[in-house]
């Protein structure tokens, strides 16, 4: 018997090697390093105790929607990583290797793209749609996973679905 989920696993692996196609060439492998390591944890901790001792009211909200997303946002990554346990690409399909070291053995959902999709919403919620700007680094955070080699695409999406909706949330209900 045919089971949607198989026909959606084999379309995420095709566009997984797809991806992985862009590493061969280092330019892309350079950049995909870069665009990952932008959208690490401890820059946006910064961030956002900066924001709190500014003395500057829109920067002071903005910090508070930006800890209270990521407290919303960090146990709802884990509870769906433990809970769909998803093995990163690396260790399920033959002959790829990832390109970076992760930080765990799961891979749905991409951590970095629900971050850097929570960062963009909450910009665009305080700074309207100049925040807009941020929306490429966004996707190139979500692409690099990809290309490193250890996400699949809808690891990314389910990321960026995690991360934009908690952002929304915050904004929507949180001020």
């Amino acid at each position: 018997m045919f089971h949607p989920l198989t026909r959606l696993d084999q379309l995420d692996q095709y566009w997984f090697r797809r991806g992985q196609a862009l590493a061969q060439f280092r330019p892309n492998l350079v950049l995909a390093r870069m665009f990952s390591r932008s959208a690490d944890g401890p820059p946006y901790a910064l961030l956002a105790l900066l924001c709190l001792v500014s003395n500057m009211p829109a920067l002071t909200a903005f910090g508070w929607n930006l800890l209270t997303a990521f407290a919303l946002e960090l146990p709802l990554y884990v509870a769906f990583k433990h809970a769909c346990r998803r093995e990163r690409p690396a260790r399920a399909l033959p002959g790829v290797v990832a390109s970076v070291q992760p930080v765990d053995r799961f891979s749905l959902p991409s951590g970095h793209t629900a971050a850097a999709f929570l960062v963009t919403l909450v910009v665009i919620g305080h700074a309207g749609w100049l925040g807009l700007i941020l929306l490429p680094w966004a996707m190139a955070v979500g692409v690099s996973r990809v290309v490193l080699g250890v996400h699949y695409p809808g690891d990314v999406v389910a990321g960026a679905a995690l991360g934009s909706l908690v952002a929304f949330a915050v904004i929507t209900w949180g001020g």
